[in-house]
């Protein structure tokens, strides 16, 4: 952690060990080693604290913010009112209003507003028919006792991931090297309130491969806890009120 950045408490802490009548009056390696920072860390907040009697962040001086509270508003508009929103493609829309932003300040904007930037939840086109076939069934099930369930899917799990995500330098891209037919795996598994079934293989393609895989997937299926089975239960009512809520379209979940 960065000398500005320790916490004020910590600031108020070293103080109180270095340099108060009621602290025990320690050497800057001794407090540097209770507070877990470095000794320079507490020397530049003794001699802060010697000119000033303020451990406060100093205003930081640099170049006046690019953008008005109004435009950091637009930004926000942009983004909410967009299918498929970018940095890049809210600059251009905010440019054909002539509003000149740039990508990376937009960026900024969005951060300093609580956005990140991620892969959205992948969720499946549905038809009115679907919607109400959704609906029909979800107000059926309002009133269902779900400890008497027993929950079942299939998925299929590959040896190698068909997409990846890698941090990269820019001007520096790097390849990666795709296998056209991954190894993979069939595997249906069940579970219900009072615990998890067995996971059972039920077809595999290139077994010789990936017997490795198997036995990590198992591994990790016996590590999951009873809790978390109870939780996935308690889940339904909810995630049957939240399909009512939406109609029959889909959820977060």
């Amino acid at each position: 952690m960065s000398t500005y950045h320790l916490p004020l408490h910590q600031r108020y802490e070293i103080i109180f060990l270095s340099e108060h009548n009621k602290g025990p009056r320690l050497g800057n390696k001794k407090v540097a080693s209770l507070i877990r920072c470095d000794t320079k860390t507490v020397r530049y907040w003794r001699a802060r604290w010697k000119e000033t009697k303020d451990l406060s962040n100093e205003t930081k001086s640099g170049r006046p913010r690019i953008t008005t509270a109004e435009e950091d508003e637009m930004i926000i508009t942009e983004l909410e009112e967009s299918d498929y929103p970018t940095s890049v493609s809210i600059s251009h829309s905010l440019k054909r209003k002539k509003v000149e932003i740039s990508s990376r300040s937009v960026r900024r904007r969005l951060k300093e507003a609580g956005y990140q930037y991620y892969a959205p939840l992948s969720k499946p086109l549905l038809t009115m028919q679907h919607k109400n076939r959704r609906l029909k069934w979800a107000k059926l099930m309002q009133r269902q006792d779900w400890d008497k369930v027993i929950f079942s899917d299939e998925c299929t799990i590959r040896l190698v991931p068909v997409k990846q995500r890698r941090w990269q330098l820019k001007g520096h891209r790097t390849a990666f090297r795709s296998i056209k037919h991954s190894p993979k795996i069939n595997v249906w598994a069940c579970f219900a309130r009072s615990g998890f079934g067995k996971i059972i293989r039920t077809a595999m393609e290139k077994p010789n491969n990936i017997p490795s895989l198997i036995r990590l997937i198992k591994r990790e299926w016996n590590k999951l806890p009873l809790e978390f089975c109870n939780n996935l239960v308690q889940s339904m009512e909810k995630r049957i009120e939240a399909l009512i809520l939406a109609y029959g379209d889909c959820t977060m979940y």
